[in-house]
């Protein structure tokens, strides 16, 4: 089964999430619940159904190259959070998901810029990137 949601914006990079913990204990746990009451309003919106075993692919939407992959890629970590908090998954260990992609592309366009999300639990179709990015915006 394959499921998809859209999280519209431009999601904390790990600069933010480190300049937010540094700063103060209680700005980063702000951030962090902050993300993940808006990733989780997503999933509801989607109305994604729990899965036993997921593959996770990431499509990253950003209007330039001015973050890194790597910075850009530690939002992750509140999405896979909030799909726990969700109960769409059990937990978010090596036993629930069993594989991560992450595809990046530059859109000058607002509207879509964000992080598409799709959730497999078929590990072979899981690893095609057979896509066409306007697919991601008709739904």
């Amino acid at each position: 089964m394959k499921q998809k949601f859209f999280i519209p914006g431009k999601l904390p990079g790990a600069n933010d999430i480190t300049k937010a913990n540094r700063s103060h204990w209680s700005i980063g746990s702000k951030q962090k619940k902050d993300v993940q009451k808006l990733i989780c309003w997503h999933i509801k919106k989607a109305k994604l159904k729990p899965m036993k075993q997921i593959y996770i692919k990431y499509f990253w939407f950003e209007p330039n190259k001015k973050r890194d992959l790597d910075n850009i890629t530690a939002a992750q970590k509140f999405i896979n959070d909030s799909l726990v908090e969700m109960r769409i998954i059990e937990n978010d260990g090596w036993d629930f998901v069993k594989g991560l992609w992450h595809h990046f592309e530059i859109k000058k366009d607002k509207e879509s810029i964000g992080v598409f999300v799709e959730l497999d639990d078929e590990p072979k179709s899981a690893m095609a990137f057979d896509y066409s990015v306007e697919e991601f915006f008709t739904a």
